[in-house]
């Protein structure tokens, strides 16, 4: 039982660094198209906005984090995914899917 409840006091940790706006700022392996951005807010949503072509989309998901994971759900289309994730400071975001990674610079 507390066990249980100090990992859930650590992913809850975990989970306060990404919250905030983040921008691509590199990727390899997969194109993202010219702009990307991510807002993580406090309850587990996450505002994915994509803009090409002088057009946005945002996409609205839930997200969680289970030790180095981020896992994220479309409600409209449910799938989870799961990311790996690393800080390289208090300020990059490193997304590794299985076809590339991503970096992320906080806004």
């Amino acid at each position: 039982m507390l066990e249980r409840l100090l990992k859930r006091r650590k992913e809850r940790a975990a989970g306060q660094r990404f919250l905030g706006a983040w921008r691509l700022f590199r990727s390899e392996g997969v194109d993202f198209g010219e702009s990307v951005t991510m807002e993580f807010q406090s309850g587990g949503t996450l505002l994915y906005t994509i803009t090409e072509d002088q057009k946005t989309q945002i996409i609205r998901l839930t997200y969680k984090v289970d030790g180095a994971t981020l896992i994220t759900d479309q409600p409209s289309s449910p799938r989870l995914e799961r990311t790996s994730y690393a800080f390289q400071s208090d300020d990059v975001l490193l997304l590794e899917h299985s076809d590339g990674r991503a970096w992320f610079q906080r806004l």
